[in-house]
């Protein structure tokens, strides 16, 4: 097998630590009907780990944990899903779109949190700040159908992506990359 680059092994890394994450949420009884997610970082140490998996409510996770991170600017992902209650009569504005699609606000938002924290903790300039806020990735963990299937899927979205948030959902999931969420950590 190749020998993968510094950079693709650090891609391909950060997208088992996502697997793993949506393992853990697959086991959640109530995945159906809850969001869940957790922010993917290099710690002190420089390993990649993830903080505790947050539970929200159908359609968000307002407060997700930053347990054991040590600041935005070790973020490297954020994992969230989106439950197969969304597909429900009650949620009609989500019901137009096939999960799992990107949240673009709430990428944003975490890619500025990532740029302040370079700048006023770590000496970045403002362009490297912001070079460094744009590796910054989300996973979506969706329900493929409707309620009680168990069928998810497992999306990359990167800042390469975000110019397809005008785009109708299913676009953006044709765009996006599809990850193996049995992908697990090889090692070295």
């Amino acid at each position: 097998r190749e020998a993968l680059s510094p950079e693709e092994r650090e891609k391909y890394d950060i997208a088992a630590e996502a697997a793993e994450i949506a393992k853990e949420i697959q086991a959640m009884s109530d995945r159906d009907s809850v969001e869940y997610g957790a922010i993917i970082y290099r710690d002190a140490n420089g390993v990649i780990t993830h903080t505790p998996l947050t539970p929200g409510t159908a359609t968000t996770v307002p407060n997700m944990s930053l347990e054991g991170m040590p600041g935005w600017g070790s973020a490297l992902a954020l994992v969230h899903s989106h439950p197969a209650i969304l597909f429900d009569a009650n949620y009609p504005e989500f019901r137009l779109h096939p999960t799992p699609y990107a949240d673009w606000s709430a990428f944003n938002e975490m890619q500025r949190l990532i740029a302040t924290d370079l700048v006023e903790n770590h000496q970045y300039t403002l362009e490297q700040a912001w070079d460094q806020a744009n590796q910054f990735v989300q996973f979506v963990y969706g329900a493929a159908d409707g309620p009680g299937t168990g069928n998810y899927d497992l999306y990359r979205y990167d800042d390469s992506d975000e110019g397809n948030q005008s785009k109708d959902s299913e676009s953006q999931i044709a765009d996006a990359e599809k990850v193996d969420a049995n992908l697990g950590n090889c090692g070295g």
